[in-house]
């Protein structure tokens, strides 16, 4: 199955869009009364009919999101399963906002654009040994999830981007590039106008909203070289049924992003309750008749 993710990166059109989720919450496991370990995320892959498993990785703990955070080595019992397999790292900016709150990271940045790079800098360090350790058990894709925008725009200027986040996020592309995985960013919020910088940048796929961009619009412009894992949004997650122009939509949204590959069907909310489940598997089933 992972040969349909693969033809998505090369961006060649397969017999039917991949797909899979990069978050998937420990309530969902809960739900279905099993432990939250690799062996049930594999079943809930082959469950729904998923071409992709992604862990995100930092240590053996909950995250403050909701979801288990797994140790890189937990990543090797996912290799030989079939599925393409992703490890998820929080950004380096993002670490330094997982541990001082949005507020004060935000402060930090315009208190001292110089200072806070430095801290970036130092915090990549960290990420950097993480990428190294996920390649190593395997992973054949690293996800950095580094939320820089919310629903109006970035969070930051673009010099600030520039000299704050962009280094950074250069160096880890690269660093995934030389470890023979592929490089995905992933922040929520609008972030068109950055997205030609995410080109530039070296990242090969891009994890983003379908409720804060014209994804098919982005598809026009960057789909030659960036592969777009999104669609489902929470709204259509949530619906329980989808509406008849829900559905009509969501069709059509699949049929422009899958022209010619370059798509997977993945939520850039995640999946946080045994509720979604459903409306997981109604897209999924919209996806294949689009």
């Amino acid at each position: 199955m992972s040969d349909y993710v693969r033809a998505a990166f090369e961006h060649r059109a397969s017999s039917r869009i991949p797909r899979g989720e990069l978050w998937v919450g420990s309530q969902v496991f809960a739900g279905l009364r099993t432990a939250d370990d690799v062996d049930a995320h594999l079943r809930l892959c082959s469950d729904l009919g998923m071409d992709l498993i992604s862990l995100p990785v930092g240590g053996n703990e909950s995250s403050d999101f909701g979801y288990r955070l797994f140790p890189p080595t937990d990543l090797r019992r996912a290799v030989g399963s079939g599925l393409f397999v992703a490890a998820v790292l929080s950004g380096p900016y993002q670490r330094i906002v997982d541990r001082r709150g949005l507020h004060n990271a935000l402060a930090d940045v315009a208190r001292d654009a110089a200072e806070a790079a430095g801290a970036v800098a130092r915090e990549a360090t960290e990420t950097v040994r993480l990428v190294e350790a996920c390649a190593g058990n395997g992973a054949d894709a690293v996800v950095i999830a580094e939320d820089v925008a919310y629903d109006a725009g970035s969070f930051f200027t673009a010099s600030v981007l520039d000299q704050v986040i962009y280094p950074s996020q250069r160096v880890l592309a690269e660093k995934i590039h030389d470890c023979s995985a592929i490089a995905i960013f992933h922040s929520c919020g609008r972030i068109t106008s950055m997205i030609p910088d995410i080109v530039s940048l070296g990242f090969d796929g891009l994890s983003c909203q379908p409720e804060c961009l014209d994804l098919a619009a982005v598809k026009r412009a960057h789909g030659d070289r960036l592969t777009l894992l999104t669609g489902p949004s929470r709204d259509l997650l949530d619906s329980d049924p989808l509406s008849a122009v829900q559905r009509e939509q969501f069709r059509q949204l699949v049929s422009d992003l899958g022209e010619g590959g370059g798509f997977i069907l993945s939520s850039s909310s995640g999946v946080y309750s045994p509720q979604m489940l459903s409306g997981l598997r109604a897209l999924y089933s919209l996806a294949d008749t689009a």
